[in-house]
């Protein structure tokens, strides 16, 4: 028996980049046609109210689901600081990520997405942008956070998202983001981040290929063993090649990208995941200008084709 395919969504950021000629396609600012047969979109980071309701507006018109990655319209900073040192600042944010579900409920959206956790926590003595990190929110000092204070506020935090989307009837999704090693440390059957979502059913995780390489390469581990360790709390996979050797990034995934080349295994955890977690959502972060046509079209075959790859 197969096991159902994931669910390929489209992400829309931005704004919709309408055809300038009749015959071309509806485009996503990355360039990705939406004249393909994607389940849903994820909306997030748009230039402004209107760029958002057109977006919503052709969505629905073609009957996709819905997905909001925060903020929906673009804004300063990016998203909630949970771990601002400043406690009115925090509280700013729980109070964004209620706001955040009661939008994404009114847009008729199954989930809305947060990057977690944020801002990110930097080890002291460690130069992370020369590892390939780039902050569009300024990070903080893990020095400033002891680890139980840490895990302490991030339980209240996750309680709080578990809490208001049940109620809202919206997935709460967390990106992981960050090269903190806090929230991976332990065994990988008890480490804190999965202890933190345990019996909390209205949070799923996403996992990003591109960051999750990173983060492996950044604490000297394997990257398809660390994604491992929380597929059973993934609802969501960011999609896309990444190459820290070479610096490249959001590359149209191929199973021909070897980790001997420096490439992440984003084909080999896509291929893992879909059996493993039916209904999954795929969203292809990728942007098509960086592979030919016809890689690109390699890529949509293979993933439309799972999880009945070899």
């Amino acid at each position: 028996m197969t096991s159902p395919a994931p669910r390929v969504f489209i992400p829309i950021t931005g704004r919709l980049v309408w055809p300038e000629s009749p015959g071309l396609s509806l485009r996503n600012s990355f360039g990705e046609s939406l004249d393909r047969e994607w389940h849903g979109a994820e909306l997030g980071f748009f230039e402004s109210d209107r760029s958002a309701a057109e977006a919503l507006t052709e969505v629905r018109r073609r009957g996709w689901a819905v997905g909001v990655h925060w903020p929906l319209v673009f804004k300063d900073p990016q998203q909630p600081r949970w771990f601002d040192s400043r406690a009115a600042v925090r509280q700013a944010g729980l109070d964004e990520a209620t706001e955040a579900v009661r939008v994404a409920a009114g847009a008729g959206a199954d989930y809305v997405l947060f990057h977690f956790p944020w801002p990110g926590l930097l080890e002291s003595g460690v130069d992370h942008f020369a590892q390939g990190w780039c902050f569009t929110t300024p990070p903080v000092a893990e020095a400033d956070w002891p680890p139980a204070a840490t895990v302490a506020w991030a339980d209240e935090v996750l309680g709080r998202l578990d809490d208001s989307g049940r109620a809202a009837g919206v997935e709460i999704v967390l990106e992981l983001d960050g090269p903190s090693r806090l929230f991976y440390a332990g065994p990988p059957e008890g480490d804190v981040l999965t202890r933190l979502m345990e019996g909390r059913p209205g949070l799923g995780l996403c996992l990003d290929t591109g960051r999750l390489g990173l983060l492996a390469l950044t604490h000297g581990q394997e990257p398809l063993a660390l994604a491992r360790r929380w597929y059973r709390q993934t609802s969501h996979l960011h999609l896309h090649a990444a190459n820290w050797r070479e610096h490249v990034n959001h590359v149209p995934v191929s199973p021909d990208h070897r980790a001997s080349d420096g490439w992440a295994p984003a084909a080999d955890i896509a291929r893992e995941l879909a059996p493993a977690r039916p209904g999954l959502r795929l969203v292809l972060e990728h942007s098509p200008s960086l592979a030919t046509p016809e890689e690109l079209e390699a890529t949509h075959r293979w993933v439309r084709n799972l999880p009945n790859q070899d």
